[in-house]
């Protein structure tokens, strides 16, 4: 079984380049990249640093990694980094697994099933986001306190309360995961004075790294968990994002959780295994964490994928809970339609890239290793995400223009960079012997676009201009 989760979560580590959301890029690599002096200044970064609401410790981590490649591509960076968070993601699941010594466990056989095929964790594991940090860093120490590992090892407890405290240094919601765990360890497992202390020194010990971070991200001593409460929830910043209502996560799981209906299955089966735990610290963890989350009117999926890696085991106390209930008949059916879902959708999001346009993107880093090129473009350079500027993915090597404004290049590899999908005859008609390098969409796509899907799709273009051709003109 495990040999099958490392596997799909390398996997997902070579395939899924590219980010969810954009904070992967500009909370992150953009401010490592600019604090490890590698960018020209800080005019470029999101209002996000100028409000110092950010935790420095996810680009401090970035940043040393980019350090240790110097001369390496985008590309190459941002695959150690997500084989970083596989790993992670993996060690997390590894902990729960023997935490709940599941090998002895009634309900083994539902875990084996949903620690392997639930389709979305070597996707999320392999993020190196503050949302996937701050899950393993939660879930890792959790599991050894709830595992007993603590009572073997003294020393453990120091290093849970560290882990923990470095998970809400990743991100400063996880604050409400610590708070009801932490709730759980004392008034129902009440650890001895010794325990306490040391798992309040290792806490300590994290926010004062956490401190230093801050300070190496923004050049002075600053609060910034205050600065992020006071910014987002008292001035109202998150909501200027949007807001929804309370029960606006579940329409958000229900549409992305599986393929729905079946969704909505899986959400019944794993409120059900918190639930039958009620008692536990998962429960204790969990529900506090969902509940203010629920409240607070700016919701994005993403915010809940802190607790991706417990979803297996809670689907497993589920089932578990639930079989005696249902005919074996209905339960191997079950079983079965559950497994294909699964592994639909494991093959679609853990082989191909988040963003296909990152396809382009590591054609021109291939291309850039052996000749000169100049890449020109239309509306924002090639290395734009989102309609900003992402210093870090610019490859040094190539020269960038936005047409019709630049001079024109000489002695490079000419390169039309386009977004959005075109028919041949329209690059042609205006580069005359263009030749296709790359296209995400074949053009007989273009037969199938129903409802426009087209028009909203990733399309990224390559085409090799002829060297005499002067494309600013």
């Amino acid at each position: 079984m495990w040999w099958i989760i490392i596997f799909l979560h390398l996997a997902a580590a070579i395939f899924t380049a590219g980010n969810i959301h954009p904070d992967e890029y500009f909370q992150i690599l953009e401010m490592g990249w600019y604090r490890a002096g590698l960018a020209s200044g800080p005019e470029a970064l999101t209002w996000e640093y100028a409000s110092q609401i950010r935790s420095g410790l996810a680009p401090w981590v970035a940043s040393r990694v980019m350090l240790a490649l110097p001369g390496f591509s985008p590309g190459t960076i941002t695959f150690v980094l997500r084989l970083l968070a596989s790993a992670l993601g993996c060690i997390t699941l590894y902990r729960l697994w023997k935490s709940w010594q599941l090998d002895q466990s009634p309900v083994k056989k539902f875990a084996q099933i949903f620690f392997v095929f639930t389709w979305f964790l070597p996707l999320q594991h392999a993020r190196f986001s503050s949302e996937s940090l701050s899950g393993a860093f939660f879930f890792i120490p959790f599991a050894l306190i709830v595992g007993e590992s603590t009572s073997k090892r003294t020393w453990m407890w120091l290093i849970s309360g560290l882990l923990l405290g470095l998970s809400f240094q990743f991100r400063y919601q996880a604050g409400f995961l610590i708070l009801g765990f932490l709730s759980w360890l004392l008034i129902r497992r009440r650890p001895g004075y010794l325990a306490i202390a040391l798992l309040t020194s290792g806490l300590s010990v994290s926010l004062g790294i956490g401190a230093v971070a801050d300070h190496w991200l923004y050049g002075q001593w600053t609060l910034t968990p205050w600065n992020f409460f006071r910014v987002n929830l008292i001035e109202g910043k998150a909501a200027e994002f949007g807001t929804s209502p309370w029960w606006d996560y579940f329409r958000l799981l229900f549409l992305n959780l599986s393929l729905p209906p079946w969704s909505l299955a899986l959400m019944i089966v794993a409120v059900a295994g918190v639930f039958s735990r009620r008692g536990e610290p998962l429960a204790w963890s969990i529900v506090p964490f969902f509940v203010v989350h629920s409240l607070i009117g700016h919701k994005e999926l993403r915010f809940l994928y802190p607790l991706a890696s417990a979803f297996p085991l809670a689907l497993a106390l589920g089932a578990e809970s639930g079989a005696s209930w249902l005919r074996p008949s209905i339960r191997i059916a079950t079983g079965k339609i559950t497994i294909a879902l699964s592994i639909f959708l494991l093959t679609i999001f853990t082989l191909k890239p988040v963003r296909l346009l990152e396809l382009a993107n590591n054609k021109l880093e291939r291309l850039a290793r052996t000749e000169a090129l100049c890449v020109y473009s239309e509306v924002a350079p090639a290395f734009f995400r989102h309609g900003l500027p992402t210093d870090f993915l610019r490859i040094r090597s190539v020269r960038y223009f936005v047409l019709p404004h630049g001079q024109d290049a000489q002695k490079c590899r000419k390169i039309f960079y386009r977004r959005g999908f075109s028919r041949d005859g329209e690059v042609l008609s205006r580069f005359p012997g263009a030749r296709l390098m790359h296209r995400t969409f074949p053009e007989w796509m273009t037969r199938f676009n129903v409802n426009g899907w087209m028009s909203r799709a990733e399309d990224v273009e390559l085409w090799e201009l002829p060297s005499e051709l002067s494309p600013s003109s």
